[in-house]
């Protein structure tokens, strides 16, 4: 068996594995994910008003 192929099969079933162990919690990662970018724009001019990354409101 060349190396190649059997990287890509170590490779292929890492990556089920950790989709079996992560599916329960895809969804909540996804949203968190998409929320997390979709505030970067306020989170980065409220910084910048206030020169303090550590303000909160």
């Amino acid at each position: 068996m060349k190396p190649k192929y059997l990287i890509s099969l170590l490779l292929a079933s890492a990556s089920y594995w950790m989709y079996l162990l992560y599916k329960p919690f895809l969804m909540s990662i996804i949203i968190a994910s998409l929320l997390a970018i979709s505030t970067s724009t306020i989170q980065r001019k409220l910084e910048k008003i206030t020169n303090s990354p550590w303000v909160t409101f």
